[in-house]
């Protein structure tokens, strides 16, 4: 049937989002009113700022940069600021004479990138503001290091660096042209200079292996220069950090994830030593608890929430608010360390099938279609294409218990836990760094599920007991609103399920019940996402399966809802990529001539023999917009002709 393929993470933003200080916001407020940072702009608002960014006057400049850096985080305020002239105005003062209008106006570019996502980085590489930012950047191409003066105050220089590249950062991450210009500007140098701890300190050398960790993903230009002997030692230094802090956890994880990015993903070329560290890492990474640090934030969040009400002692609570902050980033430094961690391992497990498929053809015929289209159109070439890991990484899977670990992480927060994070701008943050682990350990479950044997996942009924537990976290305890989080709890709930499937172990779903597959069957009907909605067709076709081979008289009535469920998938009006995964879990729920009393009282043939001259009518009109399910839903086709052949024959030799 149709290709199964196993998911490949891209880097993601780690939403490094710069803190607006208060005095900044009460200086804007002389500036611009009381209101300026609720995000309640008008358009003459906008162009006052565009003014004071113009304008001469360097207070004047570094109040309107920190009046975009908070209307960034407004709802709106990103798009307002695009919609202007503001990025035009901003960004050339990142050379600015006056390091503190360098420093405002850097973190602002930075907000917006971060709070306005992909579209609004693009939208500032479009805006040009490549040109000023790496201008800045060849500033620092040379020997340069962090000074710290004598009275304690604030290196400028390097704060404004540390914004700069989180900046470039951002842009890389959501732009092919960034990395273009990044690429044919050489910044690659001026980041290779700041790698040492010892030197910069690890609040510069995280947002530069942070940079390096996304630019030099299939990027053989940078992979070449990170493959010279010098910059190789540099990078392994990182794996080489030692200590509890988080920062070192997150520069170890860093840092092997650019070496598994210099290898192009592939471990198989790596030394076993080399693999054996990266293993090493990702267990280190997977096994370090973040529960109690957050129950730690959660009860500083009251606290500080307390001493709000009582308006006493501002300058304690100030304190605790910069302590809060303190904790909040080192949560979030492993948070993100768990992320990279998992993405690693989820691309390891990936198989390396290509993508160019070949168009299979079509039939234009309708009244004909079945003897006419060619049973030439084999489809040998579609299957499931082995995963190879070097023998370092099995191990390492097994013997270090990687899979519960991973499992671990798809846990949901506790009432009690998320009631005070959501409402604490900390918080916040740290449950959008939740979901996102929450959804790469999903992906990575899919993955381990479709890349080892039964036998090291356990036994059959640890096995089940995990797709048990999975169902209940995508189907009763995931937001449906929430596709992103579905699509990876779902995928993680086929892939275990399909494992199953495998083994043979039907047994194990004899006790399955109507309402159980009501839930699905409403779920499927409610859901309005592609991806979803294929990965529940395919769960629900699996469950076909199992429930098909289980001895028992109750399981007939399962096995019909499966048949009525998939055909109002397959005629209601879903995308052909949905329509062929449901036709691929018809032809496997039904294949069995024993299944065939079933198959003939909901009309099966009939009613996929009603279907077809209205998905190749499909095929045809939506041929060039196919893609890559070119090949999936041309089987799919192929595939439905030889199944009503078949079926058509049986039913006339049992006639008979």
């Amino acid at each position: 049937m149709g290709k199964t393929k196993h998911k490949h993470i891209k880097k993601q933003r780690q939403c490094p989002t710069g803190l607006v200080d208060l005095k900044d916001i009460e200086r804007e407020e002389d500036y611009f009113g009381p209101n300026a940072s609720h995000g309640s702009a008008t358009g003459a608002g906008v162009q006052s700022v565009i003014d004071r960014l113009q304008s001469s006057n360097v207070e004047g400049k570094e109040s309107a940069a920190n009046y975009l850096a908070n209307l960034a985080s407004q709802p709106g305020g990103v798009m307002k600021l695009l919609e202007g002239n503001v990025i035009k105005a901003a960004a050339p003062l990142l050379l600015d004479k006056s390091f503190t209008v360098r420093h405002a106006v850097a973190g602002a570019l930075r907000n917006i990138s971060v709070d306005g996502g992909p579209d609004a980085c693009q939208t500032m590489v479009d805006l040009d503001v490549m040109t000023p930012l790496v201008a800045l950047l060849h500033e620092y191409n040379g020997d340069w290091h962090p000074v710290l003066s004598a009275e304690s105050k604030i290196d400028s220089r390097s704060e404004i660096f540390k914004e700069a590249v989180h900046f470039l950062w951002n842009l890389c991450e959501s732009s092919e042209a960034a990395v273009f210009i990044f690429n044919k500007q050489s910044l690659l140098p001026v980041l290779l200079n700041c790698l040492s701890l010892e030197t910069f300190g690890e609040d510069i050398v995280i947002p530069v292996a942070q940079c390096l960790h996304t630019v030099s993903e299939e990027n053989q230009e940078v992979i070449s220069k990170l493959n010279e002997p010098v910059v190789l030692d540099s990078i392994y230094s990182l794996c080489s950090t030692t200590g509890e802090e988080t920062a070192n956890l997150l520069l170890k994880t860093l840092g092997i994830g650019i070496i598994v990015n210099i290898h192009s993903g592939q471990l198989a070329k790596c030394s076993p030593a080399t693999v054996t560290l990266v293993m090493e890492t990702i267990n280190l990474t997977l096994t370090a608890s973040v529960l109690e640090r957050m129950k730690t934030l959660v009860e500083m969040i009251q606290c500080i929430k307390t001493e709000d009400k009582k308006k006493e002692n501002i300058a304690e609570l100030e304190s605790k608010e910069t302590l809060l902050t303190a904790c909040a980033r080192k949560l979030q430094d492993i948070l993100i360390a768990k992320q990279i961690a998992l993405e690693i391992l989820t691309n390891i497990l990936c198989s390396e099938d290509g993508d160019d498929w070949e168009d299979v053809g079509s039939s234009d015929t309708s009244e004909e279609m079945i003897s006419d289209i060619s049973m030439e159109e084999d489809s040998t070439a579609v299957g499931k294409f082995p995963v190879t890991i070097p023998c370092e990484v099995h191990e390492a899977l097994v013997s270090q218990d990687l899979v519960n670990k991973v499992l671990d992480h798809t846990n949901v927060l506790s009432e009690e836990i998320l009631s005070v994070l959501e409402k604490h701008k900390e918080g916040q943050n740290i449950l959008k760094r939740v979901k996102t682990v929450r959804c790469r350990a999903f992906l990575c479950i899919n993955n381990i599920a479709q890349g080892l044997d039964k036998e090291d996942l356990g036994s059959s009924q640890n096995l089940y007991n995990m797709w048990i537990y999975l169902a209940e976290l995508a189907f009763k305890q995931t937001d449906s609103k929430d596709c992103e989080l579905l699509e990876a709890a779902t995928s993680a709930v086929r892939g275990i399920l399909e494992k199953l499937g495998e083994s043979g172990a039907s047994m194990l779903f004899r006790h399955t019940t109507l309402s159980d597959l009501q839930l699905l069957f409403e779920f499927g009907r409610q859901c309005t996402d592609t991806s979803v909605l294929v990965n529940l067709v395919r769960i629900v076709g699996t469950l076909g399966c199992l429930l098909g081979t289980v001895p028992e008289d109750g399981t007939k009535l399962l096995t019909k809802n499966v048949g009525l469920f998939i055909l109002e998938i397959i005629h209601r009006d879903s995308g052909l990529r949905t329509t062929a995964e449901a036709l691929d879990a018809i032809f496997d729920v039904f294949g069995e001539d024993h299944l065939d009393p079933i198959a003939q009282e909901i009309g099966l043939v009939d009613k996929l023999r009603q279907f077809l001259p209205v998905l190749v009518a499909k095929i045809k009109h939506q041929k060039k917009s196919l893609g890559e399910h070119t090949l999936i839903i041309m089987t799919a086709k192929t595939n439905l002709v030889r199944f009503i052949q078949y079926k058509t024959k049986g039913s006339q030799n049992g006639h008979q």
